[in-house]
């Protein structure tokens, strides 16, 4: 389901998820700047990939794999509104780079043990630049967390 409408994909997976269920998303985020975008794919292209990849793997994925994945991407406000449309609660539990990792759910208290039972991102510093999820006026606005 390739497609930056993350309220519709949202929509068909909940249909499946139980009552009090936790949604967990994984994936990588336009940023709103993108120079700052650039410049992460940058930091994790050469002082991380490139510790595990020869360089023409490297560009080639870029070439083949990023361009598609970069036009399916949303910025973490359009997330935020996405994921709010259908749950009351939205936690981030990481993010690196570009990437981030948040879980959804109606029932707070399973989303707060969900959180609870995990251990610290091993996450280096230079690495993490979002440190919440979008706030708005709104209201589940009040309910977002970071861990």
């Amino acid at each position: 389901m390739y497609s930056p409408n993350r309220a519709k994909q949202i929509e068909f997976v909940t249909q499946h998820l139980k009552e009090g269920g936790i949604f967990v998303f994984v994936e990588k985020f336009r940023a709103v700047d993108e120079n700052d975008y650039a410049r992460r794919e940058w930091q994790k292209d050469f002082g991380f990939k490139a510790r595990y990849f020869p360089r023409e793997e490297i560009e080639k994925k870029k070439t083949d794999v990023l361009k598609t994945m970069f036009n399916n991407e949303v910025t973490l406000e359009e997330m935020f509104h996405a994921t709010g449309t259908h749950f009351n609660h939205c936690v981030m539990t990481w993010n690196s780079g570009n990437f981030c990792s948040l879980a959804a759910s109606n029932n707070r208290e399973n989303l707060n043990l969900y959180i609870s039972q995990m251990a610290a991102p091993a996450i280096p510093n230079e690495y993490v630049y979002e440190a919440s999820l979008y706030q708005a006026n709104t209201d589940y606005a009040p309910t977002l967390q970071q861990k």
